[in-house]
């Protein structure tokens, strides 16, 4: 093993950046990536009942239909959907029992701030925070993705985006997983963007169900949301 590989724990009030580059056909995203000269990029992760992950992923210079098709043929792949699609990207939604590199960092606690794979090559920034243990996640990546290789490893003070991550999952941990699903579903269909890309009846058309409800989940999760950072 190269010497970034061999450094100790970070002192206490460091947090410590690694950056993985990862080629495993076992890993969907890299295996797709490549089969279909494309990118792809996980951009959020919704915890679901039962220990499964709802995962929202961007396609970039493939038809998201294709993908769509090569991932309902993966056994850990339960459902999946194309939510939008344009000239530029398509977004998926899938949902998944085996998390892969976000569960495997997670069971480190350390942050996933990146997780990409662009033509069959992964990309993965994780963030240790201050006072955890960088050689654990080294030695998770060895184990589960031989082919992995540690390009860089960087320290910094404090954590602000660890502080961020806890921030955001604590205040996410008081919605259901109707709400979470209902509220971030809006967010990546675009429902924020300015002017709008959809609409409330086309998002709850999306999710199966009324607009009513829709609008019941969405004002109750926002105002959950608005609660908690106000409460900071």
């Amino acid at each position: 093993m190269t010497r970034l590989n061999q450094k100790p724990p970070a002192p206490a009030g460091r947090t410590v950046e690694l950056e993985y580059r990862i080629r495993d056909d076992r890993v969907f995203l890299v295996a797709e990536s490549g089969k279909m000269n494309c990118e792809l990029v996980l951009n959020e992760v919704v915890p679901q009942s039962g220990g499964n992950l709802l995962e929202f992923v961007t396609v970039r210079d493939a038809p998201a239909d294709s993908v769509l098709a090569d991932a309902l043929d993966r056994p850990d792949v339960l459902d999946a959907r194309v939510i939008t699609e344009d000239a530029d990207a398509g977004l998926l939604e899938l949902l998944v029992t085996d998390p892969e590199l976000v569960g495997l960092v997670g069971d480190a606690r350390a942050i996933p701030r990146l997780v990409r794979a662009d033509r069959g090559v992964g990309h993965v920034v994780v963030e240790v925070p201050p006072g955890g243990d960088p050689q654990r996640v080294v030695a998770m990546f060895r184990e589960r993705h031989p082919g992995s290789k540690l390009v860089a490893r960087r320290e910094h003070d404090g954590a602000p985006l660890f502080t961020e991550y806890v921030l955001r999952e604590r205040v996410l941990d008081e919605l259901t997983d109707r709400q979470r699903e209902v509220f971030l579903t809006a967010y990546e269909m675009g429902y924020f963007d300015q002017p709008r890309r959809v609409s409330a009846v086309q998002c709850a058309d999306y999710l199966g169900i009324s607009q009513s409800t829709f609008s019941q989940h969405f004002r109750v999760a926002l105002r959950k949301i608005l609660d908690g950072l106000l409460a900071v």
